[in-house]
């Protein structure tokens, strides 16, 4: 699948790929919860508004492959860039309890 927001991510942090990296894109969307809406309305309403992507990363070093989620956030800009956010999407071990979301 062609991102192009994703394309523009990678021009602009270009350290950030490596050539033997395996790239997976879906486009994606998040259901927020009323408890994050109500807690954090100004980043509900910012976040509402983005262009989603899930990434999934292949590494391959040493014969070892890593594979890393992120969660791609895009924007237009009021002047007509594109913005974005990108996010590691690790998973909670934690015995604290948190908003989904996060």
């Amino acid at each position: 699948m062609n991102n192009t927001d994703f394309e523009i991510f990678k021009k602009e942090c270009s350290w950030f790929i490596q050539q033997t990296d395996k790239i997976e894109i879906k486009e994606s969307s998040i259901d927020y919860s009323k408890d994050f809406s109500t807690m954090f309305p100004l980043l509900y309403q910012l976040l509402s508004k983005a262009r989603v992507a899930d990434i999934v990363l292949t590494r391959t070093k040493k014969k070892t492959e890593t594979i890393h989620n992120y969660r791609l956030y895009s924007w237009n800009t009021k002047y007509g860039n594109t913005a974005g956010w990108l996010c590691r999407i690790d998973l909670n071990n934690s015995t604290v309890e948190i908003l989904p979301e996060h």
